[in-house]
């Protein structure tokens, strides 16, 4: 293979994996907020824990 080969193969995989990689932080903070929302309605919401069912 030539250097020109080389260099276009290698550019493809590195736009390929800088595109992967963009999910990361919507999902930390979805499961953030999820996990926000949950502690919520388990501690702070009077009706989400009752001491007797």
């Amino acid at each position: 293979m030539s250097d020109k080969e080389n260099e276009a193969q290698q550019d493809a995989m590195e736009s390929a994996h800088d595109e992967s990689t963009t999910w990361g932080p919507k999902l930390f903070y979805g499961v953030l907020i999820a996990v926000l929302v949950f502690f919520w309605w388990m501690v702070i919401y009077p009706h989400g824990v009752a001491p007797t069912h």
